[in-house]
């Protein structure tokens, strides 16, 4: 097994209480993922207590086999499907006032791909909240593993500015309610 590793921050200028009540309605996790290009999503698990979060999913998505075949050997292009199911689990903890801690896990069915990360939440102002995730990206196939790696973290990287943006529009748009709010 091969695996590749990079950091990513990011920052929202809201508290940290701002961000949990916007991030833990049902609305948000559907209306992002169909945002950011998802074909079909379907919640599998949605918990929110105050001090913990936990939501599951599957996403279908297309993908642009095109652009995949140029990274990847070429025996290997002819097993890239046009569409990718993904398996996401999402935890958050509060640990304390305005921080929390997180952890992701997204699988690919079918292929040998899959990511996880893990980090922090931080409010460091009333209205300013910094996330940092340390990402870790396996493949199970040394002999693709190289272009896949390559592929996979730049996808990864371009879906989280995008998952960003949403999130920073969402937080400008929709209405955030008192339900599910921890302390700040």
């Amino acid at each position: 097994m091969a695996s590749r590793q990079f950091i990513t921050r990011q920052r929202y200028p809201v508290s940290l209480g701002r961000l949990w009540r916007a991030c833990t309605q049902r609305a948000y996790a559907q209306s992002k993922y169909l945002a950011l290009g998802a074909q079909s999503v379907r919640l599998l698990e949605f918990t929110v207590e105050p001090r913990h979060v936990e939501v599951v999913l599957e996403r279908t998505l297309a993908l642009p086999v095109g652009r995949v075949a140029r990274w990847l050997p070429e025996p290997a292009t002819a097993l890239v499907p046009a569409t990718v199911r993904l398996h996401h689990q999402t935890r958050w903890w509060r640990t304390g006032p305005g921080t929390a801690r997180l952890d992701v896990k997204i699988a690919t069915a079918g292929l040998p791909l899959r990511a996880e990360a893990s980090g922090s939440l931080l409010q460091l102002s009333n209205d300013c909240t910094e996330m940092q995730l340390h990402w870790q990206l396996h493949c199970d196939l040394p002999w693709l593993a190289d272009g896949a790696l390559r592929l996979f973290e730049r996808q990864m990287r371009q879906a989280l500015r995008r998952d960003h943006a949403f999130t920073l529009g969402w937080l400008q748009d929709a209405p955030v309610g008192p339900a599910q709010q921890p302390a700040d």
